[in-house]
């Protein structure tokens, strides 16, 4: 159960990041 919660952590901080690049993609817009 600690690999399927390691990998959920590093999914969320995938998500995280993707938000940031896509705000400041619009941004740059």
């Amino acid at each position: 159960m600690r690999h399927l919660k390691i990998v959920m952590y590093l999914f969320h901080i995938y998500i995280i990041l993707s938000s940031c690049a896509k705000a400041q993609d619009d941004r740059i817009i």
